[in-house]
């Protein structure tokens, strides 16, 4: 895990969205893990953000209250790291979720297709949630039909484009409509092949074209 942070923050990534099954929560050894893991992110990578999401394998119900007490109960809040908005620790949920009662007022709960926008599956990704202005930008697809030719890359919705294109110009909408959350989608996914880690496909070639994007943001922000 260290070798990625370092990666991620020689990127220029701000942090990270930490997805967990619910029923890890009630594993000791889990809560342990996370506990450690912000340690490291926090006195190793000052200002780089854990953003907690809770993504169940199928559709079920959940109440607010009870993860929001238990997770206080384990101190998971209390951490440096974790992401705040407007202040107040952050706590995602999946779309596959129903939240049961009220809102929490002192905890900073956004769920998918609710106050964001689900990860899109079609390609679009032009979408700005009106919350913090969230956008999610693809890293992978190019949305010709361009063959690989390689059993591993078959089920992949759609082709991987190995130069960057793609991904350069989801970036550039993204920071042209202003969206003060860039989540880009994602680091490891290497099931529907959109992934920035390096790896012996495209290289690093798409944290190249990040690096290249953020820097230019910077240049653009500094010109008078």
């Amino acid at each position: 895990m260290t070798r990625d942070l370092n990666r991620m923050r020689a990127i220029g990534l701000h942090g990270l969205f930490l997805c967990l099954r619910p029923e890890s929560l009630a594993d000791p050894f889990v809560i342990e893990r996370i506990s450690r893991f912000y340690d490291l992110v926090q006195t190793t990578y000052p200002g780089f953000s854990v953003a907690l999401t809770i993504v169940p394998a199928q559709k079920m119900a959940i109440s607010r209250q009870n993860v929001v007490s238990y997770m206080r109960k384990q101190g998971i809040f209390d951490a440096e790291c974790v992401l705040r908005l407007s202040g107040r620790p952050f706590l995602g949920f999946s779309e596959d979720i129903t939240l049961t009662d009220r809102p929490i007022s002192d905890v900073s709960i956004r769920q998918w297709g609710n106050e964001w926008h689900v990860r899109p599956r079609n390609g679009d990704y032009d979408q700005v949630s009106a919350h913090e202005s969230f956008i999610w930008v693809c890293a992978g697809f190019s949305g010709e039909q361009r063959s690989t030719q390689k059993k591993a890359m078959a089920q992949w919705p759609q082709p991987r484009d190995k130069h960057g294109d793609f991904f350069r110009m989801g970036l550039r909408r993204a920071f042209a409509a202003g969206a003060a959350i860039v989540c880009v989608d994602s680091w490891n996914d290497f099931v529907v092949g959109s992934f920035v880690e390096p790896n012996s496909y495209d290289q690093d070639q798409m944290s190249r074209v990040l690096r290249e994007e953020l820097a230019e943001l910077a240049r653009q922000r500094n010109t008078p």
